[in-house]
């Protein structure tokens, strides 16, 4: 088998090389953090469903207001 040369290391930043030029494009930068999805979305219904139910039956319930 024949012998692997050895890999001269880059000199200087200028010669590294840059995994994935077009993931560092400034155009790809994130510009805000993005959209929840449709499932959160739907979640977060459910939850203040829920919560104004809760709600509501702790004032019924209550002895203040049954008076």
């Amino acid at each position: 088998m024949a012998k692997r040369k050895p890999v001269a290391a880059p000199q200087g930043k200028a010669r590294a090389h840059l995994r994935n030029p077009v993931a560092h494009a400034d155009i790809m930068k994130k510009g805000g953090a993005h959209q929840s999805s449709r499932k959160a979305g739907r979640q977060q219904a459910r939850q203040q469903i829920h919560l104004q139910l809760r709600e509501r039956s702790d004032r019924s319930c209550s002895p203040a207001l049954a008076a």
